[in-house]
């Protein structure tokens, strides 16, 4: 902070750097007039006076250093008076913030009595509602945890018997498929020493000509004695060939009449153009056909020449490409 330094015809506010006295003619305020070429703006009235008098050393440190303020002789004197006034103003202020800080302090303190008998009427009234709920809490704590139980009991009878209805649903639903899986099974069992005939024209004799083209196939290995039923199927019609179903005593006999059905052709004209098949199952002749599509679909979309089969046993069947001038069929 700046010291303000006084001597006689001299008023120099400085900090930290000499001064030389200046003769108090030089230091009077001038308005109008000629300026010389050592000049001083007062820092209080802002009027211009000469210097002549001062030393270059000090009119320089005075010029170019800014917490160095310049006063003339007329604003010296009124400085002890601003002095004066600033004391008094002072005093006056730290009485005024004495009497404001007292009364903020009576303030405060009135209020903090306020809520603290606020806070105490709260706990008297606490106080009562929970004495309160003390002699009722017990009677009513016993209903709740009563309609509470009563409310678990019902909800879980309600969630058993609705897991217990769900899983019988379910366990109902796999006995019906392993039922009618081992039904299938049984039928497909049943059906594995069985051929079917299609398009020999029906007649009375149509027995015996089934196991003479049978034996004549088979050279004799396969006879009457392997056949056990030849029947039609169906009701009899006039413009319907009913198929033909044959019942072997074993698989070995109807697979090896099958490894001979490429004789076919050699013989007379109620079988050159018979057809032969395994005696499927619903389902299968569903996989069987659905196969038979996908074959036919791939051959048709085919770009270049091959042909798609469907070959292999019953319910293992698969697809098989060869090029056209292999086919043997």
């Amino acid at each position: 902070m700046a010291q303000w330094l006084k001597a006689p015809g001299l008023a120099i506010a400085m900090t930290g750097f000499e001064y030389k006295e200046i003769p108090a003619y030089h230091m009077q305020c001038k308005k109008d007039g000629v300026l010389t070429l050592k000049q001083l703006q007062c820092f209080q009235c802002e009027c211009t006076a000469n210097v002549d008098s001062m030393s270059d050393e000090v009119y320089s440190v005075v010029r170019l250093n800014g917490n160095i303020k310049w006063f003339c002789d007329k604003c010296v004197k009124n400085l002890d008076k601003l002095n004066d006034v600033n004391a008094s103003i002072k005093t006056k202020l730290e009485e005024t913030d004495l009497g404001l800080l007292n009364k903020s302090i009576d303030e405060i303190s009135k209020s903090l009595d306020e809520k603290v008998n606020a806070i105490s009427a709260n706990h008297v009234a606490i106080k009562s509602q929970l004495d309160s709920i003390e002699c009722t809490s017990g009677k009513k704590l016993n209903q709740e945890i009563s309609g509470l139980k009563s409310e678990m009991m019902r909800s879980f009878a309600s969630v058993v018997s609705t897991e217990v209805k769900q899983s019988a649903k379910i366990i109902n639903e796999d006995l019906k498929n392993v039922r009618k899986t081992l039904n299938d099974v049984a039928d497909a069992k049943e059906r594995e020493a069985n051929a079917m005939l299609f398009r020999l024209g029906e007649g009375l004799d149509d027995k015996d000509r089934v196991i003479k083209m049978i034996a004549k196939l088979t050279d004799d290995t396969v006879n009457g004695k392997n056949i056990l039923k030849v029947f039609r199927l169906g009701k009899r019609g006039k413009r319907v060939v009913r198929p033909i179903l044959i019942k072997f005593d074993d698989v070995k006999s109807k697979e090896y009449f099958f490894t001979n059905l490429y004789k076919l052709r050699s013989l007379n004209d109620d079988f050159a153009h018979v057809k032969l098949s395994h005696d499927l199952t619903v389902d299968q002749r569903k996989e069987l056909k659905r196969i038979l599509d996908d074959a036919k679909a791939r051959e048709t979309n085919c770009k270049e020449i091959f042909l798609y089969r469907v070959r292999g046993e019953v319910g293992r069947w698969k697809i098989v490409k060869f090029p056209a001038k292999k086919e043997s069929n």
